[in-house]
């Protein structure tokens, strides 16, 4: 589903719209005073209102934006000018407003204070409510909170990769040429499909049955709708081993009222779709069909010209002002953390500790190469660099011909580090699972690589300690002692009883937790 991009002419040409605002029926259970409308940190609004008072702050870099102009209610404001790479901030007065009930603020962008400018929000992107003398903004609460929930839904990054084509690949390896993170190449990704691919209107109006969704007929014919949209995006993104998946939801395209009626609010039927990508620990939402106003009309090609990224990292808050999720992916039951160990793996998913291939089977034990490539992750995340910058650091190199089984890049680096050894006759046993207190050797001689030779902790007198080999034993006391700084948990605890436990086996959920106490604990 398009959208349409509206352009204004200042001093030239003034389009006063006319879209509907939001009824009372949509106001918010609670007041919403304050949002954010991206978490791209170099393009995002953040608006808040303070009694009477509107402030549009933010920061708009990357564009030839020189100027803002802000329409309350569809008066004209004053345009100010801001700094590209700094936050802007201007406050605007409602007291003259209050007896409106509902007013649009619209706000548009310039590269001079007197020429063209492009809208950014306009008719009900953003609506305030005045309801006896409090202003609110308005956000259905009924769309907020079904996105919320949707949002909430187990999903593992993991799950969503996929290989493609070598023309694929080469293509979008071009875009992202340079680029220094995932969130930089979902960007380029998300600027060059918005940029290139048109939007069949022909299509979508009925006067041509020709339509392709498929990747490679896109790049050919440059046109689509929006699943070939998410379709291509989807393509692009996975060729640079980045998670990315469809979501499919009911939008306020221009085929509705622009408005969420009590119909399109309850609506199960989806619409339009569009994208999340897995970069800076978190679900990247992307819209790369409504930032774009390239159209396919009578069989012309018609260039959108300038635009804003307003749907790349868009906000909760700002995507539930026209699109409500209606399904985002399903993860089975075997492949989400037990209740305990969801809120840690949680926060060990967004630092990237986890490799996307075990972001599954969390009840499972882990194996003797998993453990490594954890470690690994963990050594990377500290060092904020790559294992092999890590070892150069350190003067040390990894061995193919170290284990006769086993040429696995993290058992190696791992190995050369002295974390971890073999079983002896060259043999290392990938597969292999380890006791409890063969981790806490492991997780101790990685502390020590990681700087902590020693715990300032309280050592936990277990009940079970004539148990521990003796190689393990203090090991076992190091690690039990160090806790995580955030939740004050031993990085490895009690299994009841006040029991260790050393010879039991150790599950991947369980793993998981444990690095991501010694994360916080270092």
């Amino acid at each position: 589903m398009k959208r349409k991009v509206l352009s204004l002419l200042i001093m030239l040409l003034l389009i006063f719209r006319t879209t509907p605002v939001l009824s009372q029926a949509a106001v918010t259970d609670g007041p919403i005073t304050e949002y954010i409308t991206s978490y791209n940190d170099n393009d995002y609004f953040d608006l808040s209102i303070d009694g009477d008072s509107l402030t549009v702050g933010g920061v708009c870099s990357g564009h030839d934006i020189n100027w803002l102009w802000v329409h309350i209610a569809g008066n004209s404001t004053d345009q100010f000018k801001i700094d590209q790479v700094k936050y802007f901030s201007k406050t605007f007065r409602l007291s003259s407003y209050e007896n409106n009930g509902s007013i649009n603020v619209e706000i548009s962008w310039g590269e001079q204070q007197y020429g063209t400018y492009h809208s950014i929000f306009w008719g009900p992107d953003i609506t305030l409510n005045c309801i006896s003398g409090v202003w609110s903004f308005c956000i259905n609460q009924t769309v907020l909170d079904n996105n919320s929930e949707k949002f909430g839904q187990w999903f593992n990054p993991g799950d969503a990769l996929s290989s493609q084509n070598s023309d694929i690949i080469s293509l979008s390896n071009s875009m992202v040429e340079g680029a220094k993170s995932d969130y930089e190449k979902l960007l380029r990704i998300h600027n060059w499909v918005a940029d290139h691919i048109y939007y069949d209107y022909d299509y979508y109006r009925g006067k041509s049955t020709n339509i392709s969704l498929a990747p490679s007929d896109i790049l050919l014919t440059k046109r689509t709708v929006c699943a070939g949209y998410a379709n291509l995006m989807q393509a692009l993104i996975q060729a640079q081993d980045i998670p990315c998946r469809i979501v499919h939801g009911y939008a306020l395209g221009v085929s509705t009222s622009g408005v969420w009626t009590d119909e399109a609010v309850k609506t199960a039927t989806t619409n339009h779709s569009w994208n999340e990508a897995w970069a800076n620990g978190h679900w990247v939402i992307i819209d790369a069909t409504w930032d774009s106003d390239n159209r396919y009309m009578d069989g012309i090609y018609h260039d959108g010209g300038v635009r804003y990224p307003k749907y790349f990292d868009i906000s909760e808050k700002q995507l539930a002002q026209d699109h409500k999720i209606i399904d985002r992916g399903y993860t089975s039951d075997q492949n989400i953390p037990a209740d305990w160990a969801q809120g840690e793996i949680k926060q060990a998913l967004s630092l990237n500790l986890i490799p996307y291939s075990m972001q599954r089977a969390y009840s499972s034990n882990i194996k003797r190469s998993e453990f490594c490539s954890l470690i690994v992750k963990l050594i990377e995340a500290k060092y904020n660099a790559g294992i092999d910058g890590v070892l150069a650091q350190k003067g040390l190199s990894i061995h193919d011909s170290v284990f006769t089984d086993c040429t696995d890049t993290d058992v190696l680096s791992a190995y050369a580090l002295g974390i971890v050894g073999g079983k002896g006759g060259s043999i290392f046993d990938p597969g292999g699972e380890i006791t409890r207190q063969e981790a806490a050797v492991m997780l101790q001689k990685t502390a020590e690589v990681l700087g902590m030779a020693k715990s300032d902790g309280e050592i936990i007198h277990f009940t079970d300690n004539r148990t521990f080999a003796s190689w393990a034993a203090s090991s076992i006391g190091f690690i039990s002692s160090v806790v995580d700084k955030t939740n004050n948990k031993s990085v490895m605890g009690e299994t009841g009883g006040n029991n260790f436990s050393p010879c039991a086996t150790y599950t991947r959920e369980q793993t998981y937790c444990t690095v991501l106490r010694l994360y916080h604990a270092l």
